[in-house]
This record gives C-alpha cells, sequence and structure tokens, in this order.
C-alpha cells in the first residue's frame, strides 16, 4: 500500500540505489531516508536546498548522499528506483532521468491533477508497464509507477 508518499516496503528491494531526483526539500527521498530506507540518493542543482538536505540529514543522524548537480549531468550512476515529485511534466521528467536508468529501473512519481494529459504525450514516445495509485493525501494526486520504461523509435517511410 502507497501511504503518504511510499512506505519503505513498497521501494522494491532489490533495485539500489534509490535516486530522488530535484528532491528539494527532501520529498520523497529524504523521508524515505529517515524511515529507513537505505541507499537513497539526493539530487539537487539549487546549493542552497543542498544545504537544507544536509542540515536534516545531520541533525536526523540520516545516511544519504546529496550530490549538488542537475540529474542529466551524471555520469557513472545507474538508478534502480527514480522518484521524483513536483518537478516537470512526465515527458520531460523521463527524458530526464534518463542519464541515470538501466534496463530494470522503476520509476516512482508524485504527480497531480494533470496526470491524464501528462500520460497520454508520454504514450506517444515511451512505452512501459504502468500501475497508478490514487494519493491518501491529495483528492488531484496519484503515485505513478512505471517499469520496462522504452523510448519508441518512430519508424520512417
Amino acid at each position: 500500500m502507497f501511504l503518504i508518499f511510499f512506505c519503505p516496503h513498497d521501494i522494491p528491494k532489490d533495485k539500489a540505489p534509490i535516486v530522488d531526483i530535484g528532491s528539494g526539500a527532501g520529498l520523497p527521498g529524504l523521508i524515505l531516508a529517515i524511515m529507513g530506507v537505505p541507499d537513497i540518493t539526493l539530487v539537487e542543482s539549487d546549493s542552497r536546498k543542498c544545504s537544507f538536505l544536509r542540515e536534516v540529514a545531520r541533525v536526523t543522524k540520516t545516511p544519504v548522499e546529496i550530490v549538488e548537480s542537475r540529474v542529466e549531468h551524471l555520469e557513472n550512476m545507474e538508478a534502480g528506483v527514480i522518484t521524483a515529485r513536483a518537478l516537470a511534466p512526465l515527458t520531460k521528467l523521463t527524458e530526464l532521468s534518463q542519464s541515470v536508468t538501466k534496463l530494470d529501473t522503476t520509476y516512482l512519481f508524485l504527480k497531480g491533477k494533470n496526470l491524464k494529459n501528462e500520460l497520454t504525450h508520454l504514450k506517444n514516445n515511451w512505452t512501459m508497464n504502468l500501475e497508478v495509485h490514487p494519493s491518501v493525501t491529495n483528492p488531484d494526486g496519484s503515485i505513478l509507477k512505471m517499469e520496462s520504461v522504452t523510448r519508441v523509435i518512430a519508424a520512417h517511410d
């Protein structure tokens, strides 16, 4: 069951590391780390937000890696799970994530009321196994789980 964001038991155990992109205030990545989910990397490009994340991790004694970078600039990182909240529309989010994905990466995205429209655009260029779970904290929100994400290559005549 998905609770506020995700419960630790909802995170695939065999898929590390977890990379939270556009971590901002730490949702959901830092919260998962505080709840005991291991091997989480928070990726945030804003240095002020990174300072905040470092301070929260220090005060809570939470083992988490914080990387000050845009996700598309990362190299040598392969995420087993990618999380994000309020970062970008799905198509853009999926494209940005490609620099850190591998064949079996699971995507867990917190999305708002525009999910249906975003999924329509996403499916024009990507195929995936998809689950949508309603948010218990926001009637307009959903938790999107995507696996086997592959870019569709258009055939040219």
